[in-house]
């Protein structure tokens, strides 16, 4: 009985040891594996696993499309041949717009642009800049036609000489659209621009400065829906003359940017008065903000468009009108 239990024990002591044994083994193969890594690389692989680093390409916001603008220009007294490229290029440098130009009516001013004349000739632009100088265009169903692109909604940047357009007696079509009724201008002098709305997002922070040489236009009223952004004063020695030389007007909900100042290359070049209308166009169109604010990758929709000629006519004196 004596011999049975010392077997017994003898046994479950083997057992112990062989499992001891085991044991050692198995911590002896998992510090192999373990060998280099850190305590933080061995607590958990499932983990480590969720907190690697995402391979994945980061999604970065489209780019905006340029405005696509229409220049109409053409007609009696200015440099249309080189002022076309001048303001395209100037605006494009400061602002993502890509240009169409018609440019049409030599010097002569009772052209009829012929754009203006295809139904819905609006279409597929943002905004239309009126560059063009035809006073003696009296056809009102053909100036009408001009204005139903802005009755449709489509913004309009007139500029200098489009003030006075389209002004046969009794026709107030043209007027109602740019927000205040010019006829005449005086002799060229430098003309002294203030700016009156320095809140406005168009002039803020602009500072007041005296152009060269040029033509102040008169008004003869400023409609109600008319926001007067800039005043011109001018001296010839014994007079003073002052009116509005910007502004922004309401018409039927479309918004209308408007300035009577650049007659001359020089002045139309000047980066004050690139500014002011790059601002006044991106305003028109409610993309006055920093995502449009940046260089055009393309100035013309048709890269045939840069044909810029060298040498060209010179702008013919204005005679008052």
């Amino acid at each position: 009985m004596k011999s049975n239990r010392i077997l017994v024990a003898c046994a479950l002591l083997c057992s112990a040891v062989i499992a001891s044994f085991a044991l050692a083994a198995d911590k002896s193969d998992a510090d192999k594996s373990d060998a280099g890594k850190t305590p933080a690389a061995k607590s958990d692989v499932k983990v480590q696993a969720q907190a690697a680093p995402s391979t994945s390409t980061e999604v970065k916001p489209a780019e905006k499309p340029p405005i696509k603008a229409l220049l109409v220009c053409g007609g009696c007294c200015h440099d249309y041949d080189h002022q076309k490229f001048i303001l395209t290029k100037g605006i494009s440098k400061m602002a993502n717009v890509e240009w169409t130009i018609v440019r049409e009516g030599g010097a002569s001013l009772d052209h009829k642009i012929s754009i203006y004349s295809k139904p819905e000739w609006w279409k597929g632009y943002d905004v239309i800049v009126h560059d063009e100088c035809f006073a003696n265009v009296k056809d009102v169903a053909f100036i009408d036609g001009i204005v139903a692109a802005h009755k449709a909604g489509v913004p309009a940047v007139n500029l200098h000489c489009a003030m006075h357009c389209y002004r046969p007696d009794g026709y107030r079509g043209w007027f109602d659209m740019l927000g205040i009724e010019s006829r005449v201008h005086g002799k060229q002098i430098p003309i002294d621009v203030t700016y009156l709305d320095k809140d406005s997002a168009i002039t803020k922070n602009f500072e007041n400065w005296t152009t060269i040489k040029e033509e102040l236009y008169n008004n003869v009223k400023v409609l109600e829906n008319c926001k007067p952004l800039a005043r011109g004063k001018q001296t010839d020695g014994t007079k003073v003359t002052e009116t509005v030389v910007a502004w922004t007007n309401d018409f039927h909900g479309t918004r209308i940017f408007c300035t009577t100042l650049g007659h001359n290359n020089e002045t139309v070049a000047d980066d004050r008065y690139l500014n002011l209308v790059t601002r006044g166009l991106l305003w028109s169109v409610d993309k006055l903000n920093d995502d449009y604010l940046k260089p055009s990758k393309q100035v013309y929709t048709d890269p045939a468009t840069d044909t810029e000629k060298k040498g060209g006519p010179e702008p013919t004196p204005a005679k008052g009108n």
